[in-house]
């Protein structure tokens, strides 16, 4: 799917996505388990249930396994070696579910950026071509990049992005803190215009502090979206809430969060 039919799609209503994958995957499981993506090979059956689950709420777009499917964050597990066949497994499994649309869901690398850090731009941008090109090869309609929070690591994503999948339909979200700017500072006007900048299709929010501050954001960003659709993906609430949700109740909430500007509706992980 391209930029224009995503577009095409989102024009004819609000489009209803999935809730929080990790979260529901993380649902009793000990804390020091590998990451939840690693289910994807280890465990497929229960990804499997969990889209199901999401795509029986009403889910019409559900993202895949995938969030931090990246060398940088695999390798502390020892499993730096299956980027590229844990995002080939992850599309079928989402596929399975029956939603109408699957995005590869790629997250924050989990690494600083020169100067701050050690990983340098080039680093980066591999990074993020491994799981981008197995996920664009395996048929996800769109790729989601999202809850990230640095505006230069997001230029180099979608750059990665745009280099294995030049034709694939790209979203891309930021995180805010309850002041609502990113962990860098910056303001929802910011990060829209500099995605509106790099000319992605969907512009956006998830995680952070509830639908309440999703609905703020949304509305700051508009202005400055350069006509490209808007997506509001939030927690549940903040960190200081203690909410258990099936799919059924965390898809109702995303419905009550979302602003009438808003074109994509989704949760993400509750506090």
């Amino acid at each position: 799917m391209n930029g224009d039919e995503l577009r095409e799609v989102l024009a004819a209503g609000p489009l209803l996505a999935d809730g929080g994958m990790g979260t529901r995957l993380l649902a009793g499981a000990d804390p020091h388990d590998p990451p939840v993506e690693l289910l994807t090979l280890d465990d497929p059956g229960r990804v499997a249930e969990a889209h199901r689950a999401f795509a029986t709420a009403g889910a019409r777009l559900v993202l895949t396994n995938t969030f931090a499917a990246n060398r940088f964050r695999l390798e502390r597990h020892g499993r730096a070696d299956v980027v590229a066949d844990l995002a080939t497994a992850a599309v079928p499994l989402a596929r399975a579910s029956g939603a109408e649309l699957v995005g590869g869901s790629i997250g924050p690398l989990g690494v600083q950026l020169r100067p701050y850090g050690r990983v340098p731009p080039e680093d980066a941008v591999a990074a993020y071509r491994e799981p981008a090109a197995a996920l664009a090869a395996a048929g996800v309609d769109l790729v989601v990049l999202e809850t990230q929070t640095d505006l230069r690591e997001i230029a180099l994503a979608v750059q990665a992005v745009r280099a294995v999948a030049p034709g694939l339909a790209l979203a891309v979200s930021a995180t805010f803190t309850r002041d609502d700017r990113t962990l860098l500072g910056d303001r929802p006007a910011d990060v829209a215009a500099a995605l509106a900048e790099l000319a992605v299709d969907v512009i956006g929010v998830n995680c952070g502090e509830g639908p309440s501050q999703a609905a703020r954001v949304i509305a700051a960003m508009a202005p400055h979206a350069g006509g490209a659709a808007l997506a509001a993906r939030p927690n549940a609430g903040g960190s200081s809430w203690r909410i258990a949700r099936d799919a059924a109740s965390n898809s109702m909430q995303q419905t009550d969060g979302a602003d009438a500007i808003t074109t994509e509706v989704q949760g993400c992980a509750t506090a």
